[in-house]
């Protein structure tokens, strides 16, 4: 029973996959978290996307910062990035970013719900019209994960995450 639903659901993503691609796209992430105190944290991450064209990104983004574990459930982290679009092998957009974040995360029974709350300040700047401007925002995620194969959730487990 297991099999036949695994492979019924696996051509039904592939063959939903193949109806939408005109083309292959890419996605690349590295991302590096690094305890160097019982209650500091690093934290960096890279990403570059391939929309047009597999092997030539049209986006990516550079960003990083410092966390601090005030409870194990509370980590208020400030952070900084650069993120950048592509057109047509040119720079379209760059933006800088610097941002407050806390993170408060709870569990009821297994679910576990993770309250994200965000603040940012951009600037962005495109160099093909030399035009500049700036933008604050207040960002709220609710990311609420599910272990489907174990009553407790460990790093082996599958795990339903949803994300808004």
């Amino acid at each position: 029973m297991k099999l036949s639903v695994g492979l019924g659901l696996s051509l039904f993503l592939s063959t939903t996959f193949f109806k939408a691609q005109e083309h292959i796209s890419s996605f690349n992430a590295l991302t590096i978290t690094y305890k160097f105190h019982p209650k500091f944290f690093l934290y960096a991450e890279g990403q570059s996307r391939g929309i047009e064209e597999y092997s030539y990104p049209d986006y990516y983004e550079i960003k990083g910062g410092l966390g601090y574990n005030l409870t194990k459930n509370h980590k208020p982290f400030v952070g900084l990035g650069r993120y950048a679009t592509y057109k047509e092998h040119a720079i379209n957009k760059e933006e800088f970013r610097i941002w407050l974040q806390d993170v408060i995360d709870f569990k009821k029974g297994v679910v576990k719900f993770e309250n994200r709350f965000r603040a940012e300040k951009s600037w962005f700047y495109e160099p093909q019209t030399d035009k500049s401007s700036q933008r604050m925002r207040y960002r709220y995620r609710l990311n609420v994960s599910v272990p489907l194969n174990a009553k407790k959730d460990r790093p082996e487990n599958i795990i339903c995450q949803c994300l808004r």
